[in-house]
Protein backbone atom coordinates (compact mmCIF):
# COMPACT_ATOMS: atom_id res chain seq x y z
CA UNK A 1 0.00 0.00 0.00
CA UNK A 2 1.42 3.14 -1.08
CA UNK A 3 1.95 5.81 1.96
CA UNK A 4 -0.79 8.51 1.84
CA UNK A 5 0.21 12.41 0.56
CA UNK A 6 -0.02 14.52 3.68
CA UNK A 7 -0.08 18.17 3.33
CA UNK A 8 0.76 20.26 6.85
CA UNK A 9 -0.48 23.59 6.99
CA UNK A 10 0.03 26.04 9.36
CA UNK A 11 -2.14 29.14 10.71
CA UNK A 12 -0.49 31.63 8.00
CA UNK A 13 -0.99 29.43 5.31
CA UNK A 14 -3.73 29.63 3.17
CA UNK A 15 -5.90 26.85 4.42
CA UNK A 16 -10.59 26.88 3.35
CA UNK A 17 -29.04 31.45 3.40
CA UNK A 18 -30.82 28.48 2.06
CA UNK A 19 -33.93 29.20 0.18
CA UNK A 20 -36.08 26.06 -0.48
CA UNK A 21 -35.87 23.84 1.82
CA UNK A 22 -37.65 19.87 2.74
CA UNK A 23 -38.38 17.80 5.93
CA UNK A 24 -35.71 15.44 4.99
CA UNK A 25 -33.48 17.65 2.69
CA UNK A 26 -32.22 21.51 2.43
CA UNK A 27 -31.41 22.37 -0.96
CA UNK A 28 -29.50 26.26 -1.19
CA UNK A 29 -29.36 27.10 -4.67
CA UNK A 30 -27.76 30.55 -5.64
CA UNK A 31 -27.02 32.43 -9.61
CA UNK A 32 -24.84 30.69 -11.18
CA UNK A 33 -21.02 32.73 -11.34
CA UNK A 34 -18.38 32.51 -13.98
CA UNK A 35 -16.56 29.82 -11.87
CA UNK A 36 -19.33 27.52 -12.00
CA UNK A 37 -19.54 27.05 -15.73
CA UNK A 38 -19.39 23.55 -16.26
CA UNK A 39 -19.83 22.10 -12.93
CA UNK A 40 -23.60 22.38 -12.38
CA UNK A 41 -24.03 18.59 -13.48
CA UNK A 42 -22.15 17.63 -10.46
CA UNK A 43 -24.55 17.32 -7.38
CA UNK A 44 -22.45 18.65 -4.27
CA UNK A 45 -23.63 16.72 -1.11
CA UNK A 46 -23.09 17.85 2.64
CA UNK A 47 -23.57 15.14 5.24
CA UNK A 48 -23.43 16.37 8.63
CA UNK A 49 -22.51 15.10 12.12
CA UNK A 50 -23.72 13.41 14.83
CA UNK A 51 -24.29 16.53 17.09
CA UNK A 52 -25.10 18.98 14.29
CA UNK A 53 -27.58 19.66 11.67
CA UNK A 54 -28.03 20.08 8.00
CA UNK A 55 -27.73 24.42 8.58
CA UNK A 56 -24.68 24.63 10.07
CA UNK A 57 -21.57 26.85 9.23
CA UNK A 58 -19.56 24.45 7.02
CA UNK A 59 -23.28 23.75 4.36
CA UNK A 60 -23.44 27.80 4.67
CA UNK A 61 -20.11 28.22 3.53
CA UNK A 62 -20.32 25.66 0.56
CA UNK A 63 -23.74 26.77 0.09
CA UNK A 64 -22.38 30.80 -0.67
CA UNK A 65 -19.84 29.04 -2.53
CA UNK A 66 -21.44 26.76 -4.91
CA UNK A 67 -24.23 26.56 -7.43
CA UNK A 68 -26.12 24.12 -5.74
CA UNK A 69 -25.52 21.91 -2.42
CA UNK A 70 -28.22 19.76 -0.88
CA UNK A 71 -27.96 18.51 2.86
CA UNK A 72 -29.90 15.36 3.85
CA UNK A 73 -31.69 16.12 7.44
CA UNK A 74 -30.65 13.33 10.11
CA UNK A 75 -29.70 15.31 12.83
CA UNK A 76 -31.01 13.36 15.83
CA UNK A 77 -30.56 9.43 14.19
CA UNK A 78 -28.10 7.77 16.20
CA UNK A 79 -28.00 4.39 14.19
CA UNK A 80 -26.16 4.58 11.66
CA UNK A 81 -28.18 1.91 9.38
CA UNK A 82 -31.21 4.12 10.00
CA UNK A 83 -29.26 7.00 8.94
CA UNK A 84 -28.05 5.54 5.99
CA UNK A 85 -31.53 4.52 4.50
CA UNK A 86 -32.88 8.45 5.12
CA UNK A 87 -29.32 8.96 2.96
CA UNK A 88 -30.17 6.48 0.34
CA UNK A 89 -33.55 8.13 0.43
CA UNK A 90 -32.88 11.62 0.43
CA UNK A 91 -30.96 10.72 -2.85
CA UNK A 92 -32.56 8.16 -4.68
CA UNK A 93 -32.14 8.73 -8.41
CA UNK A 94 -29.36 11.54 -8.15
CA UNK A 95 -26.10 10.33 -10.08
CA UNK A 96 -22.38 12.31 -10.16
CA UNK A 97 -22.37 13.09 -6.40
CA UNK A 98 -19.49 14.72 -4.71
CA UNK A 99 -19.94 13.83 -1.18
CA UNK A 100 -18.86 16.25 1.83
CA UNK A 101 -18.98 14.39 5.36
CA UNK A 102 -17.88 16.42 8.65
CA UNK A 103 -17.26 13.43 11.57
CA UNK A 104 -20.27 11.35 11.67
CA UNK A 105 -21.18 12.44 7.77
CA UNK A 106 -17.78 11.17 6.42
CA UNK A 107 -18.66 8.02 8.19
CA UNK A 108 -21.70 8.19 6.30
CA UNK A 109 -19.93 9.55 2.91
CA UNK A 110 -17.15 5.93 3.28
CA UNK A 111 -20.48 4.13 3.90
CA UNK A 112 -23.22 5.90 1.23
CA UNK A 113 -19.68 5.85 -2.06
CA UNK A 114 -19.14 1.92 -0.89
CA UNK A 115 -22.28 0.86 -1.32
CA UNK A 116 -23.40 2.71 -4.55
CA UNK A 117 -19.80 3.64 -6.06
CA UNK A 118 -21.39 4.35 -9.28
CA UNK A 119 -22.89 7.60 -8.04
CA UNK A 120 -19.98 9.14 -6.38
CA UNK A 121 -17.99 11.04 -8.50
CA UNK A 122 -15.70 12.10 -5.65
CA UNK A 123 -15.68 12.56 -1.73
CA UNK A 124 -14.08 15.19 0.73
CA UNK A 125 -14.41 14.19 4.57
CA UNK A 126 -13.92 16.50 7.01
CA UNK A 127 -12.35 15.17 10.30
CA UNK A 128 -13.85 11.81 9.61
CA UNK A 129 -15.58 9.65 12.18
CA UNK A 130 -13.58 6.76 11.54
CA UNK A 131 -11.60 5.68 14.76
CA UNK A 132 -11.88 3.09 17.35
CA UNK A 133 -15.69 4.37 18.46
CA UNK A 134 -16.86 3.39 14.60
CA UNK A 135 -14.25 0.34 13.72
CA UNK A 136 -17.12 -1.89 13.88
CA UNK A 137 -18.32 0.14 10.39
CA UNK A 138 -15.10 0.99 9.16
CA UNK A 139 -14.22 -2.37 8.71
CA UNK A 140 -16.83 -2.67 6.01
CA UNK A 141 -15.34 -0.12 3.89
CA UNK A 142 -13.83 -1.65 0.66
CA UNK A 143 -13.31 0.94 -1.37
CA UNK A 144 -13.35 4.39 -1.98
CA UNK A 145 -13.90 7.03 -4.79
CA UNK A 146 -10.91 7.25 -6.83
CA UNK A 147 -11.13 11.50 -6.26
CA UNK A 148 -11.12 11.68 -2.54
CA UNK A 149 -9.64 14.13 0.03
CA UNK A 150 -9.51 13.87 3.87
CA UNK A 151 -9.22 17.32 5.72
CA UNK A 152 -8.40 17.02 9.54
CA UNK A 153 -7.04 18.94 12.34
CA UNK A 154 -3.79 18.48 13.94
CA UNK A 155 -5.44 19.62 17.08
CA UNK A 156 -8.61 17.21 16.74
CA UNK A 157 -9.63 16.09 20.56
CA UNK A 158 -12.68 14.21 19.20
CA UNK A 159 -11.31 12.23 16.46
CA UNK A 160 -8.19 11.52 16.61
CA UNK A 161 -6.13 12.73 12.95
CA UNK A 162 -4.05 9.17 13.95
CA UNK A 163 -7.24 7.27 12.53
CA UNK A 164 -7.17 9.45 9.21
CA UNK A 165 -3.56 8.76 8.68
CA UNK A 166 -4.67 5.08 9.19
CA UNK A 167 -7.72 5.27 6.40
CA UNK A 168 -5.51 7.51 3.79
CA UNK A 169 -2.59 5.15 3.99
CA UNK A 170 -4.85 2.33 3.61
CA UNK A 171 -6.37 3.55 0.19
CA UNK A 172 -3.55 5.84 -0.51
CA UNK A 173 -5.86 9.02 -0.15
CA UNK A 174 -4.45 12.65 0.04
CA UNK A 175 -4.40 13.80 3.81
CA UNK A 176 -4.35 17.74 4.22
CA UNK A 177 -3.34 18.25 8.13
CA UNK A 178 -4.54 21.82 9.13
CA UNK A 179 -3.72 23.37 12.10
CA UNK A 180 -7.43 23.15 13.43
CA UNK A 181 -9.85 21.36 16.19
CA UNK A 182 -12.31 19.07 15.11
CA UNK A 183 -15.34 21.83 13.82
CA UNK A 184 -12.32 22.95 11.57
CA UNK A 185 -14.18 26.34 11.80
CA UNK A 186 -10.81 28.44 10.58
CA UNK A 187 -10.46 25.76 7.93
CA UNK A 188 -13.84 26.81 5.44
CA UNK A 189 -11.49 28.25 2.65
CA UNK A 190 -9.51 25.24 2.30
CA UNK A 191 -12.95 22.90 1.82
CA UNK A 192 -14.09 24.97 -0.30
CA UNK A 193 -11.11 25.04 -1.98
CA UNK A 194 -10.55 21.53 -2.70
CA UNK A 195 -14.16 20.59 -3.47
CA UNK A 196 -13.48 23.41 -6.21
CA UNK A 197 -10.54 21.19 -6.98
CA UNK A 198 -12.26 17.92 -7.18
CA UNK A 199 -15.37 20.04 -9.58
CA UNK A 200 -12.82 20.90 -12.05
CA UNK A 201 -10.91 17.04 -11.80
CA UNK A 202 -14.26 15.83 -12.65
CA UNK A 203 -15.42 17.68 -15.45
Amino acid sequence: VGQARTEALDAGMKPAGDKNCRLDVVICWRELNQSDVGTSAMQIVFLHGLESGPRGSKFQSLAAAFANVTAPDTEGVLDVDERLRRIEEALAGQQRLLLIGSSFGGLMACLFADRHPDRVAASVLLAPALHDRTAQWVSTISRVPERCVIIHGVGDSVVPIAASRVFAKQFELKLIEVDDDHRLANSHDRIIASTRRLLEQCR
